[in-house]
Parts: structure tokens; C-alpha cells; sequence
């Protein structure tokens, strides 16, 4: 007889069901929900893991946890630093996320901030996927600002008239920092301070800004004080404001004004920087370009 042999067998603790066939019409599920079946054949699971390969024809993620596949952006996004309500333990989702929030209640307070431009900068994937990080800074920040192997994309940080009282540092970064003076959407309506207390060690010289082996970097009406005191290992009295070096593609600097300054702007090893209508006093070169190292002036 050609038929579907099966059998059920039961006991209080397990079913266990054989046949060639098994059918089941309707939804399914346990009684928690955790897993379940429509009547369309759509799954749901909390956890699911697979041994082996899977197939399909679209894959349809919120976050691949695995270094072959780096996290990325979906869009452009707005990031607010505030020293007094901030907190540099959000992840961008959970910014993100405050900021939907935010605008279901009509309640600009719920959005969440980050306590530092660093914060916000460590928070965010190194691969940008050609966005923009627009970065506004709502206080005064003490802090060292350190970005880092960032790249296909842009990073704007908005000072607000605001002071940085530290120092900022890019290295082999090919997305493009810009740093202003005033905000988003009035980049050069106010004047950024930069005045760090200890500077960058960089090419010997204590600095306060500086560009090493990255692509652009640009920064506009931004007031820039040397810096107090030299860090630990160098003793040279040459202090500098803004510096480009190692093959930096190029740094453009409008309506920078340097401060305190042995040297006001400084290239070495195919570093490049482009200075226009700039200001200020330096006691030594307020231009100095060394072992390869490129300036244009306007």
C-alpha cells in the first residue's frame, strides 16, 4: 500500500513525531512567542543559529557582528556634545533612535548627546559609506580630540562659538575633517577656539592642530592658541598652532587666527597647507616649510 506511515508517541515530558509527511496548518508557536510560524510561512525568531550554508535572495539586516563585513551608515547624521547632560556611553543606535523618540512626542529634550567630541568620534564606523557626521558642539570641552583611519566620507565638526580646550589629531584618514567656527547652518557665524594646555608631540614641535597622512582637512574662523606647555619628550620652544605632515594631501585654513605662537602654520615630510585670510602674530615664522613640505598663501 502506498501510504503515509507514521506514528506519535507521547509522555509527559516530549512528543516525537515520524512520518515521511508532516503537515501543520495554521500558526504556530510556543507560549512564550519566541518562535513562530504564519499561515504565509513567515518565521520568526528570537535567537537562530545555523550550522552550515543559507540561501536567499535578499538578506535584510540592522548589524552584522563580524570584522570581514565593518559597521557603516545608513545616512547622514547629527550629533550633539554637551560636557554637562552628555554621555559617552550611547552607541549611534541609541542616538538615533532617541532621536525618533524625540520627534513622536514633540520633545527635543529626549534626544540623547554625547558628553565629548570624542566620544561621538569613537562611537561612529570608521567606514562612513560616502556620509556626513555633523558634529555640533553645545559647551565648552576639555578634552584631546584623536580621529583616526576614518574613512569614505566627511566629518563636520561645528564648534558654536564654543572653545576646545585641547588639542585635534588626524592620522591616515582619507574621509574629509572640517572644522568651524560658528554652526551647521552658519559655518563661519561665530569663532571656534582651539587652546589646548599640553600640545600634540608632532615632528618635535608642541602643536595644537595637527593633519598627518590624511587626505583634507580644513579648518575655517577658528581662533587657535598655541599650546601652554609642551608634552612629555620635547623640549624644543618652537611652539606650533596648526602643522600638516606626512603626506597629507591638504589642509585649507580660512580666517584662522593664530595665538601665542613661536610658529604660526608648518609643513614637513609632503605635508600641504593652503592659508587664507588668516591672521596673527607668530614670535618666529608665522609660515615654516621643511623637508618637503608644501604652502600656499592668499
Amino acid at each position: 500500500v502506498n501510504g503515509v506511515i507514521s506514528s506519535i508517541n507521547q509522555s509527559s515530558e516530549t512528543i516525537a513525531i515520524n512520518a515521511n509527511k508532516i503537515n501543520l496548518n495554521g500558526y504556530v508557536s510556543n507560549d512564550n512567542a519566541n518562535w513562530s510560524i504564519d499561515n504565509e510561512g513567515n518565521m520568526r525568531a528570537e535567537n537562530l543559529k545555523i550550522e552550515g550554508e543559507t540561501g536567499t535572495d535578499i538578506l535584510s539586516v540592522n548589524y552584522i557582528d563580524n570584522p570581514r563585513y565593518p559597521a557603516t551608515l545608513a545616512g547622514n547624521v547629527d550629533l550633539y556634545i554637551n560636557s554637562s547632560s552628555g554621555d559617552d556611553n550611547y552607541t549611534i543606535d541609541d542616538i538615533l533612535q532617541s532621536y525618533d523618540e524625540a520627534e513622536e512626542q514633540g520633545n527635543g529634550s529626549l534626544k540623547k548627546k554625547f558628553k565629548t567630541i570624542q566620544g561621538a568620534i569613537d562611537a561612529i564606523p570608521k567606514f562612513l559609506n560616502n556620509k556626513t557626521v555633523h558634529i555640533t558642539m553645545e559647551t565648552n570641552s576639555t578634552e584631546d580630540v584623536y580621529i583616526r583611519g576614518v574613512t569614505s566620507g566627511a566629518i563636520r565638526l561645528y564648534m558654536n562659538g564654543k572653545t576646545l580646550y585641547g588639542t585635534i589629531r588626524t592620522y591616515v584618514c582619507s574621509a574629509a575633517i572640517h572644522v568651524y567656527g560658528g554652526t551647521k547652518d552658519s559655518t563661519e557665524g561665530a569663532i571656534g577656539i582651539i587652546h589646548p594646555n599640553v600640545g600634540l608631540s608632532f615632528a618635535t614641535r608642541s602643536t595644537s592642530v595637527g593633519f598627518e597622512s590624511s587626505q583634507y582637512g580644513a579648518l575655517y574662523k577658528v581662533k587657535v592658541f598655541a599650546p601652554d606647555t609642551n608634552p612629555s619628550g620635547i623640549t624644543s620652544t618652537e611652539k606650533v598652532c596648526v602643522a600638516s605632515q606626512a603626506g597629507t594631501g591638504s589642509v585649507y585654513c580660512k580666517n584662522v587666527q593664530i595665538v601665542n605662537a613661536v610658529i604660526g602654520f608648518r609643513t614637513n615630510n609632503h605635508g600641504c597647507l593652503h592659508v587664507n585670510s588668516s591672521s596673527g602674530i607668530a614670535s618666529k615664522y608665522a609660515f615654516q616649510s621643511v623637508t618637503g613640505g608644501m604652502m600656499s598663501l592668499a
